[in-house]
């Protein structure tokens, strides 16, 4: 019984009680819910929290999730902020000492309003004080647009074993929009030794973090965009349409934020060749021009009814009936999700093994889940070889399978870097060529190398 389960709890709380006296504070973690069959359930929780109360807990921290239950321990963006708060009323109801919830809050009034409605004494912040560590003084001083919000993404706080790139200077934990979050100290990232004239060219997220790092340490910074102030953010922008990842908005609206406050001249609407930059005569040129899809080179990959991925997820096209994506990386999987909303049958063709093998697993398998709640099918091991207007065919394990029914082709193959410039390290004295314009890779990889260039030029 729940008794039972509290009595190691008992034994240690005496013992700390014992060694480190009455006015040593004894704060007890526990969860609403364990997330797995047999394990604790809400009214068993009620239980233990009155008797974690009577061994002399002074106050009691709310979670959720075992190690059996990664999704509920780290929930994924598409579980909402303060999902659990009403159980933890239930147990501030049941008890007499201060009450603390964690549960993926990163809104400064879903914080304020939980407290204010009596669901919580404190809230507790994980993955939100990786990603800004000053977020408490940020909140209280009301300086809500330098915050750097959570995404619930996973990328570095959880997954940062996965990003061989990054391991220069040993990055360790931190966050994927905030790469100074872990305060490495060998990363010089301080005021600029001799100001110099930057010039940097894309406003993606490579190219926004390096624009307004370099312009904090002191540099006179320039950035060019071809697309209007609201494109700004690339891929980045990209990934923020399909379902659950809206809040992928707050880093681009921080980062234009930061460099407006740091003084960066942005030129929108303006395309960049050789002539202007020799013009300019920039000091120190940042290419951070991105990258473009790939096409599929079968045939029929340029027929009427195929599309690529980001022309569908921006609006470009708009689909109706069915869909089947040709791709299940990142982009695929998310596309296919999205099309969802808009088509009645919706299927993803991969040609390895897996699907979604770029994301990290608590997010798969949330996504996973949906795609077998909302019934869209997966095709592993399928490499299509040509498309017709009512048909693709595809070689599946050796034999060739067709796939009928499909008014709908969409591509999601990958990215190539995008880099328009020849003999590119002529244009200045120096010259850096990051982000997806060096590789196409992960916005991770994007933000990182931008933060590098900024805080080290």
């Amino acid at each position: 019984g729940v008794w039972g389960r509290t009595y190691f709890h008992k034994l240690v709380i005496e013992g700390i009680r014992k060694a480190c006296g009455e006015d040593f504070a004894i704060i007890v973690r526990m969860d609403t819910i364990e997330g797995r069959p047999g394990g604790l359930e809400e009214e068993e929780t009620l239980v233990m929290a009155r008797l974690l109360e009577s061994y002399g807990a002074d106050a009691l921290n709310i979670s959720a999730g075992t190690y059996g239950a990664w999704d509920v321990i780290v929930p994924p963006a598409s579980w909402p902020q303060g999902w659990n708060a009403k159980a933890c009323r239930r147990i501030r109801e049941a008890v007499h000492i201060p009450v603390m919830l964690a549960g993926r809050f990163t809104d400064p009034f879903m914080i304020e309003h939980t407290i204010e409605r009596g669901d919580a004494d404190f809230i507790c912040l994980g993955r939100q004080s990786i990603a800004d560590p000053e977020f408490p003084n940020k909140m209280a001083g009301g300086l809500l647009d330098e915050i750097i919000y959570c995404t619930g993404c996973t990328q570095r706080c959880m997954s940062f074993n996965d990003h061989d790139l990054l391991q220069e200077g040993d990055w360790g934990i931190s966050c994927m929009f905030n790469p100074m979050s872990n305060h490495r100290q060998d990363v010089r990232y301080g005021p600029a030794e001799r100001p110099k004239k930057v010039m940097v060219v894309g406003a993606g997220p490579a190219g926004l973090v390096a624009a307004w790092l370099a312009a904090e340490r002191g540099h006179e910074v320039t950035l060019y965009e071809k697309n209007g102030e609201n494109r700004a953010g690339g891929q980045l922008l990209l990934a923020a349409y399909p379902p659950y990842k809206q809040e992928l908005l707050k880093p681009i609206k921080f980062y234009l934020h930061m460099c407006k406050k740091h003084g960066v001249k942005m030129v929108f609407n303006q395309e960049v060749d050789a002539a202007l930059i020799k013009s300019q005569k920039p000091d120190v040129l940042i290419v951070a021009t991105g990258a473009v899809p790939m096409k599929l080179n079968v045939p029929g990959a340029d027929a009427d009814h195929v599309y690529l991925a980001q022309d569908v997820l921006q609006g470009r096209k708009i689909l109706g009936g069915s869909a089947l994506v040709v791709g299940g990386g990142l982009v695929g999987v998310e596309t296919a999700e999205f099309c969802k909303d808009y088509c009645e049958k919706v299927a993803v063709v991969e040609m390895m093994e897996h699907i979604a093998t770029d994301m990290y697993m608590t997010v798969r398998d949330d996504l996973l889940r949906r795609f077998k709640e909302m019934g869209i099918e997966v095709y592993t091991n399928t490499t299509v070889t040509r498309i017709e207007k009512d048909k693709v065919y595809a070689q599946q394990e050796g034999r060739e399978v067709v796939f009928g029914g499909y008014e709908n082709v969409i591509l999601a193959v990958g990215y190539q870097s995008y880099q328009p410039f020849d003999n590119v390290e002529s244009l200045a004295e120096e010259v850096y060529v990051i982000g997806d314009a060096k590789a196409a890779r992960s916005a991770v990889e994007a933000i990182y190398e931008g933060a590098r260039v900024g805080m080290r030029i």
